[in-house]
């Protein structure tokens, strides 16, 4: 967008995100963008430094992008408050130290219900996820309002991409904030 001039960790970002939407365009994954990123290229371009990319593919594709992400030459793991989700996994680049970079990219495999509801499979026993952010029913973790139903296609630098509806994004933050008092809106979200 007009005046901002991206870091390091963002132009590493964008090609990323660009070639996961060409990716999933080739090989017909469903899938969405979510967070920062969702709401910058919902209004038009990239107005902010960006900590990672959060990805949502389907369930099914979970291990397919996990072998696509290694065969880019990406490390993939499991960070410690990603544990009690089944299927997610993030991805960092080989050599960390080049860029003082960690994680990339977030990936939470999501499955959507008939009626369009979102939710991650848990590993069994878990009763919370982020401190409650998600609702814990019947082995899978539901995000209060978020729908598939809202995912929308845009154009961005050419490419079509997928992202998350933008008042999901911002009721998601507002809900991690309301959980955790002493957190507050960064600037870059306002």
């Amino acid at each position: 967008m007009d005046g901002y001039l991206p870091d390091q960790k963002t132009i590493l970002l964008e090609p990323l995100l660009l070639r996961i939407a060409h990716t999933a365009a080739t090989h017909n994954k469903k899938y969405y963008i979510g967070g920062g990123f969702a709401i910058d290229l919902a209004c038009g371009g990239i107005s902010r430094p960006h900590d990672d990319v959060d990805f949502y593919p389907l369930e099914a594709d979970a291990s397919w992008w996990n072998e696509w992400f290694n065969e880019q030459g990406y490390i993939t793991s499991v960070d410690t408050d990603m544990v009690p989700l089944l299927h997610v996994f993030l991805v960092s680049q080989q050599n960390v130290s080049a860029t003082g970079t960690e994680a990339l990219a977030d990936v939470y495999p999501i499955a959507a219900g008939s009626s369009g509801d979102i939710s991650m499979a848990v590993h069994p026993g878990t009763t919370e996820v982020w401190d409650g952010m998600l609702a814990i029913q019947n082995g899978r973790g539901t995000w209060p309002g978020k729908t598939w139903q809202n995912v929308r296609s845009i154009e961005y630098k050419g490419q079509q991409v997928f992202v998350e509806d933008c008042r999901a994004v911002l009721a998601q933050k507002d809900a991690y904030i309301r959980l955790h008092p002493g957190e507050n809106w960064r600037q870059a979200h306002t």
